[in-house]
């Protein structure tokens, strides 16, 4: 009974001990794969813990990336993905037009960009050199300009006080002036008043002083014309007489010569005995002075007579032009034209004038303007054509003559108390007639012929005297 029981006891404990050996291996078993599932659960939790640590350094990394480039994170990678794609496409369209599409990334146009500012930069430099440049050429401008700003602004503080110092003498004149205006307005009151007085009395004294002036012309015109009348230098009065006539020749001699002061060239008017020039007009012919014998004698050649009253011995002689031992003094006004061409022949005048000695006291010349004037001294006035450009003037100068007694005399009328003849022809060629184209005739107009006479040439003889001899011999 024993030994069952032993037998039991050791079969048991074989049992235990197998189940015993049986846990263990399982034990075992099970903590090796545990242990294994346990290191396994680390890995992956250490490369899940990697994976997460990556994952946040890439999103720290697009985070920081995406506020590089400008866009603001909202914890939302999506969202700030997609804002940062719209940020980038809004600037490629900024650059669209110098950055090609190709290369549209950031990294190209930084490049891009920096690239542009580089030459920029260059060029701004280059800008920056030239203005270097011409900030120095302005500085030393600025120099000689700052040199002669101070000499304009010493010039200047010197011009103001010069203008000070002017404005005060100025003030100084102008107080001065004005105490003088009120001291001559204060006079000039008082001679106002003085003067309205005086103007008072004067002009009833003027009344009465017009009255006696008006008294006193007419006694001076009454007595001018009784001085006219007694006067030995009117026309009555001859200059002198013919002594002996020289028909053939056309000489005559008269008594006048160098102790008369008689020159050459001196023209006479030839009057009848007993005819005057200041009576009816009956000139008989002219004679012009060629030589100055004596004292008292004296040659004229005949410069124009007629063949039915020839000039004879004894037929006295006048010119204004010239008195014995005096010269005459003349004026001229107005226009002269003595053959008709419409050009002045004033000329011929003063020729005449001044060939006999006379003065030309003064003029009213043809185109108006005044040179000398009428004076006491002056005999007369010889009158020319009236013509709108010179009537008012002219009109003054026959006033001033009559006022002054100088005696007025025509163009015409002058020429024919000097005895002036007109030899030269002046032919209209459109209205002429046959008989103007003939041959002038020599020495002043006396018919001469080396041939047989022609009709305008008649034969003369000096008359003679009821004793038999011609006279002038």
């Amino acid at each position: 009974m024993a030994s069952n029981e032993n037998q039991s006891v050791q079969i048991a404990l074989i049992v235990f001990v197998i189940l015993t050996l049986i846990l263990v291996v399982t034990t075992y078993l099970s903590f090796r794969g545990y242990q294994e599932a346990d290191t396994r659960a680390e890995t992956e939790s250490n490369n899940a813990n990697q994976a997460k640590q990556a994952l946040r350094t890439a999103q720290d990394q697009i985070a920081t990336l995406l506020q590089s480039i400008g866009v603001e994170t909202s914890g939302n990678v999506d969202q700030d993905l997609t804002a940062a794609k719209g940020l980038h496409e809004e600037d490629m369209k900024k650059l669209s037009e110098t950055f090609h599409q190709e290369q549209q990334t950031y990294h190209d146009a930084v490049v891009f960009l920096s690239n542009s500012v580089q030459e920029t930069n260059s060029q701004l430099a280059a800008a920056q050199d030239k203005i270097r440049e011409l900030e120095a050429r302005n500085e030393s401008r600025e120099q000689i300009k700052q040199g002669q700003v101070d000499e304009f602004v010493s010039k200047a503080q010197d011009a103001a006080a010069e203008l000070a110092k002017a404005d005060q003498s100025y003030t100084d004149d102008r107080r001065r002036l004005n105490a003088m205006l009120q001291d001559l307005e204060q006079k000039r009151q008082k001679a106002q008043t003085g003067a309205d007085e005086l103007r008072t009395d004067l002009s009833g004294q003027i009344d009465t002083l017009t009255k006696e002036l008006e008294s006193i012309r007419q006694i001076a015109d009454q007595r001018k014309k009784t001085i006219e009348n007694l006067d030995p230098d009117k026309f009555d009065a001859p200059d002198g007489q013919v002594a002996r006539v020289d028909q053939r020749r056309g000489l005559v001699w008269i008594n006048l010569g160098s102790g008369d002061r008689l020159r050459p060239q001196i023209t006479f008017s030839v009057f009848g005995p007993h005819d005057t020039a200041g009576g009816r007009t009956v000139r008989k012919g002219a004679i012009e002075v060629t030589r100055i014998l004596s004292s008292d004698i004296a040659e004229a050649r005949v410069i124009d007579d007629t063949i039915s009253n020839p000039i004879l011995p004894g037929d006295k002689i006048f010119t204004p032009l010239w008195r014995p031992g005096q010269r005459q003094h003349f004026a001229i006004a107005g226009w002269i034209d003595l053959d008709g061409d419409e050009r002045s022949d004033r000329g011929l005048i003063r020729d005449l004038i001044r060939m006999a000695g006379g003065i030309i006291d003064g003029e009213l010349g043809d185109d108006g303007k005044q040179s000398g004037k009428l004076t006491l001294q002056t005999r007369y006035l010889i009158v020319g054509v009236e013509r709108e450009d010179n009537a008012e003037l002219l009109g003054q100068w026959k006033s001033r003559a009559r006022d002054l007694g100088v005696r007025q005399l025509t163009v015409d009328k002058f020429l024919d108390l000097i005895g002036w003849k007109n030899t030269r022809r002046v032919l209209d060629f459109a209205h002429g007639r046959p008989s103007d184209f003939r041959p002038a005739t020599p020495d002043g107009g006396r018919p001469t012929s080396n041939t047989n006479l022609g009709k305008q040439f008649k034969a003369r003889r000096p008359p003679t005297s009821g004793t038999g001899r011609r006279r002038g011999y």
